[in-house]
């Protein structure tokens, strides 16, 4: 008599079993998915501007939600010299003033019309270029046709 070899069992997997993997990957997919658009879920807006630095910097926009301007209230954009379309978000809400400092050091930048655009790329409001002050260590600010052109004042350690 010849005995035929066994062959190992394989186990079902059991439908609480399936049913955790297929939860958990649900959930990882979710996640995925979640990060991924999180910053446009809290920060739907933003400030969009075409900046030319003639140095390496970064551009900011401070937002004063009735706290006063801060850091903690801002968002930043690294510049490398040359064109660079600056794109800043910025949370819902209603503001008492912003602050749009081109470049975060001393320097020389050039700069068009700022936009604020919102959900799927509608422009809420645009900002025009007469419409801006200058502010803290800022030398010149001449407007040259649809641009303005920046330059800090000598020895500026925080335009």
């Amino acid at each position: 008599m010849t005995l035929a070899p066994v062959q190992p069992q394989r186990r079902a997997l059991s439908f609480r079993r399936r049913l955790l993997i297929a939860s958990v990957a649900a959930l990882v997919i979710t996640l995925a998915a979640w990060w991924r658009f999180y910053p446009a879920v809290l920060f739907p807006f933003r400030l969009e501007v075409a900046v030319q630095s003639f140095t390496p910097a970064a551009a900011q926009v401070y937002y004063d939600r009735g706290t006063g301007l801060r850091e903690a209230d801002s968002t930043r954009q690294p510049l490398n010299i040359g064109q660079t379309l600056v794109r800043l978000p910025l949370p819902p809400g209603r503001y008492q003033e912003l602050r749009f400092d081109p470049i975060d050091r001393p320097g020389s930048a050039s700069f068009g019309e700022l936009r604020v655009v919102g959900p799927g790329g509608s422009v809420n409001r645009t900002i025009a270029l007469s419409e801006l002050l200058p502010n803290n260590q800022i030398g010149q600010l001449p407007v040259n046709g649809d641009r303005l052109e920046m330059a800090t004042k000598p020895g500026a350690s925080d335009p």
